[in-house]
């Protein structure tokens, strides 16, 4: 099963300001039906609604499209994308289009699952409190924070006025969009008390999603058809449960009907643990659904490398979240995928592969040594990349006092040797392969015990295996610094 997320921006910065119409919604209708993805998630916020709400802000409150970029509601913004996303909102409105409930319709009408989909404190912008995102609630109440730190200064769900803010806005969600699931992105952004109260306060957001529950009962009752309950949520029950989201209760306890877990956004989907899950729960049919983003970073250090989706990248992802149990794939941030020029060849052949194990098993695949970006808290990753030095400081402190989240990069002293764990998922009889070796020096290796003939770190890729393979590394006669490790699976 393959589900996409359409997020509440992305289908505004495309068109031209104030050009666009119901023909750029259809546009983006077609290509997906021309996909295998069979759930479409309709995003309808961000730092504020799409739609004139009466509980958050509105992105066209104070706004005039004919007063052009230099006005109040964009505080002098000169990015053309703040004033394209308002524009082509209030155009669309002026026609009589509210995009969301249009895109929900149009999915429905092809056949595809209409889900809603509500980010649950999305802090875009954190690092900039004066930004034209932040809604006036924001600003006007800095009491409701978690704190001023950068991107973990969203709303503080320990206070009831903040659940009650969105409990509210789920309800007038259910009430204005006819959708047959609701979403709710825990992971946009994963933070909701204070880091290190996580344990303490997870019972009011147990409670908080109870509540979520019988309203989308509720609305189902009403509407006369069912509505599930899906959140996505990170990696483990243990990294959930440190942000203050018991997943594995809410999952027990039957308030959802499916979890979605993955990264925050700067991590590839490997290595997720989805049979931990099903064992937690204590129902091995429970559903299971692994996210995958389109960008990654190799590690967390000062020098990282940004790694962009490729076909052979998701292949892997997606291959090795079945054979570990999963029910489907979720893709994140493909959201206009038809009009992403360089992006669009990727986007199209996996949106017509995910969805299929068997079919992904005789593909060519590229599995890597990757990380899990929950493991670090949301605002040292935007530090990372906004601040000149913090990088650096916090490698160094991570790597000295032995809590740096990263199998990668590992420093070998000549002779010593370590060893990286590869889940390869299915291996067809006969599939050739290749092991690969990112260093700054020549070494040695062995797959699964057996020696690898290296040259310039590469070596073909005898006696794999289904499931996980084992590559060691050995430093030569000289100190080595490990920077990647890849398995390329021909079929």
């Amino acid at each position: 099963m393959l589900y996409l997320v359409e997020d509440s921006d992305g289908r505004f910065f495309r068109p031209e300001a104030g050009t666009m119409t119901a023909a750029d919604l259809e546009e983006g209708l077609d290509a997906l039906a021309a996909t295998h993805v069979k759930t479409y998630i309709v995003e309808v916020n961000s730092r504020q609604a799409t739609f004139p709400s009466r509980c958050f802000d509105h992105f066209l409150d104070g706004f005039d499209m004919e007063l052009g970029m230099n006005q109040p509601a964009l505080q002098n913004d000169p990015k053309p994308w703040a004033y394209r996303r308002r524009a082509n909102i209030q155009v669309l409105l002026r026609q009589g289009i509210d995009s969301s409930a249009y895109l929900m319709e149009g999915a429905r009408k092809r056949g595809i699952t209409p889900w809603v989909g509500i980010r649950m404190n999305d802090i875009h912008n954190g690092h900039n409190p004066d930004s034209n995102i932040h809604g006036k609630l924001w600003k006007q109440h800095p009491e409701w924070r978690i704190s001023e730190l950068s991107c973990e200064n969203g709303f503080d769900y320990s206070r009831p006025e903040v659940r009650k803010l969105f409990l509210d806005f789920i309800e007038e969600v259910l009430e204005r969009y006819d959708a047959d699931g609701l979403f709710l992105d825990w992971l946009r952004w994963p933070t909701f008390v204070l880091p290190g109260t996580g344990p303490e306060r997870a019972p009011l957001l147990t409670d908080f999603v109870a509540k979520a529950r019988a309203l989308a009962d509720e609305a189902a009752r009403r509407r006369g058809h069912g509505i599930e309950l899906v959140c996505r949520v990170p990696t483990t029950p243990a990294k959930c449960l440190a942000r203050g989201l018991d997943a594995l209760a809410w999952a027990k306890q039957g308030l959802v009907d499916r979890l979605v877990v993955g990264n925050f956004g700067c991590s590839h989907a490997f290595a997720i643990p989805v049979e931990e899950w099903k064992q937690a729960v204590g129902r091995p049919e429970f559903p299971i659904i692994v996210s995958i983003d389109n960008m990654s970073w190799d590690y967390p250090s000062p020098t990282h490398t940004k790694i962009p989706l490729t076909p052979e990248i998701g292949r892997a992802e997606a291959l090795e979240a079945y054979c570990r149990g999963a029910e489907g794939i979720l893709v994140f941030n493909f959201q206009g995928f038809h009009r992403r020029e360089q992006f669009r060849p990727v986007a199209e052949k996996l949106l017509n592969e995910l969805d299929d194990p068997k079919l992904l098993a005789t593909l060519q695949r590229h599995h890597i040594v990757n990380w899990d970006d929950n493991d670090m808290r949301v605002y040292e990753l935007d530090r990372f990349t906004l601040e000149p030095g913090f990088g650096e400081r916090w490698y160094a402190e991570r790597r000295a006092n032995g809590t740096y989240p990263a199998p990668l990069p590992v420093d070998l002293k000549p002779g010593e040797s370590t060893t990286f764990r590869l889940n390869l998922g299915d291996v067809p009889e006969g599939a050739h392969a290749s092991v690969s070796i990112r260093a700054t020096a020549p070494v040695g290796g062995a797959l699964n015990g057996v020696p690898l003939d290296l040259q310039g770190n590469t070596a073909p890729a005898a006696g794999l295996h289904p499931g996980v393979n084992e590559v060691t590394v050995t430093a030569a006669d000289a100190p080595v610094q490990i920077q990647g490790c890849a398995i390329d699976v021909n079929c």
